[in-house]
């Protein structure tokens, strides 16, 4: 982190961290040992910025922050900022990565253009569909509602953990570093202290976060090897040698490249995915049955699971691989076998093909950005696992083992 200016007045320091975020600039307020309020940003690249800002924060002493991009921003900065404390990294996504699934108007328009495959078989939820959304709902609520409490700061701000810090992620998630742990451990000590500015302040607390900046994991290929240094905020748990991978999973938990599937970052997030999987999934289910389509399930989950893990580490969360492998499937399946009698219509698989299009063209730009020194464009989605889970889907709807003709469930 830099120091941006110090304040004398909690008042000004808050307001003017507000004008911060505003403009996009992630930052935070420390009071220090001579009362005084001091603004920190966590990238470098925005120091020049933010002092020009205060400059024009100083022109308008009667400026207030837009209501609307207030809350918005507000909750971002809760959400991670448990993370980019310790860290000191804002580039990382604690749910990175966690995956957006594609506009709820395309999902909704979407439903309208469902029809039963036959007259024979209902339109409700396969088995195996039903299964998978309850499991997603209910380890959604467990894990709301068992987040421990924001850690509420003296001088006005707050520590938040996040999603992965919570009981059902740290189990299912693709890993939980070592790193990850000390930095819960940190937290719930931070959390049970009397005043949390004072115990950060202590020897101890110094020793705990140096623990966890200092313990290697597994940031993934792109930004370990393929960008420049300067390019990203420094993280000291990169500069060790040995990052460690599959650090649960070399231990026999299997289960973890599957269920990171299952987990969603939040509300909107599970919103979206759900729908999709409902949409198009039952009527998979329908055609091929409960068997072959938990293979598939599990197939398109393990493979862009494991390769966003290793394109980007351990931070991603939510369905949406496995959502774009089924519409690549059912895409190859109407254009290889029409009869088998999938009824969405081709401007709505085109829709999600341009999805990740503009995923694919998003990260080509954003990696020619940042190799020259600029800052990332990127969305904070999970963009290899939509890209391979289409391929993926493509690549079985090509299968005659997947077929619905020879699995008897529609006749030719």
């Amino acid at each position: 982190m830099r120091l941006v200016i110090t304040l004398e007045d909690v008042t000004q320091a808050d307001k003017f961290s507000l004008f911060l975020l505003e403009r996009g600039i992630e930052n935070q307020v420390e009071a220090n040992s001579q009362n005084q309020h001091v603004v920190w940003v966590f990238d470098e690249d925005s120091v020049s910025k933010s002092k020009d800002c205060y400059e024009e924060f100083s022109k308008h002493p009667n400026w207030t922050p837009s209501p609307d991009a207030l809350r918005k921003k507000r909750e971002k900065e809760l959400q991670k900022e448990a993370e980019q404390f310790m860290a000191q990294n804002p580039e990382e996504a604690s749910d990175g990565s966690v995956g957006e699934g594609p506009a709820s108007e395309e999902a909704a328009s979407s439903k309208q253009e469902e029809q039963p495959a036959d007259k024979g078989q209902a339109s409700s939820f396969g088995k195996l569909t039903l299964a998978v959304v309850v499991s997603c709902i209910l380890l959604f609520l467990w894990s709301s509602f068992s987040a421990p409490p924001k850690i509420d700061l003296p001088s006005g701000g707050a520590l938040t953990s996040s999603s992965f810090f919570t009981t059902p992620y740290s189990q299912l998630t693709y890993e939980e570093p070592l790193a990850y742990q000390y930095a819960a451990g940190f937290l719930e000590k931070l959390r049970h202290s009397q005043d949390p500015e004072e115990y950060m302040k202590t020897d101890a607390a110094y020793s705990e976060m140096y623990q966890f900046q200092t313990t290697p994991y597994w940031h993934g290929y792109y930004e370990t090897y393929f960008i420049p240094e300067g390019a990203t905020t420094y993280a000291l748990n990169k500069a060790f040698s040995k990052k460690p991978q599959f650090e649960q999973i070399a231990q026999g938990e299997v289960w973890r490249v599957f269920t990171p599937a299952l987990l969603h970052a939040n509300l909107f997030h599970i919103l979206f995915n759900l729908i999709w999987f409902v949409f198009l999934g039952k009527q998979i289910e329908q055609r091929i049955g409960f068997w072959r389509f938990s293979f598939f399930i599990l197939f398109a989950a393990a493979l862009s699971n494991t390769a966003q893990y290793l394109m980007s580490g351990p931070n991603f969360l939510g369905l949406s691989g496995v959502v774009m492998a089924m519409a690549g499937y059912i895409w190859m399946r109407q254009s290889i076998a029409a009869w088998e009698g999938y009824t969405i219509q081709k401007p709505t698989l085109y829709f999600l093909g341009f999805y990740v299009l503009v995923l694919v063209l998003l990260q080509i730009a954003s990696f020619v950005l940042e190799r020259n020194g600029f800052k990332s464009i990127a969305p904070n989605i999970a963009n290899t696992a939509h890209i391979v889970g289409a391929i993926v889907g493509i690549t079985l709807g090509r299968l005659n083992f997947l077929s619905a003709w020879r699995l008897g469930k529609i006749k030719k």
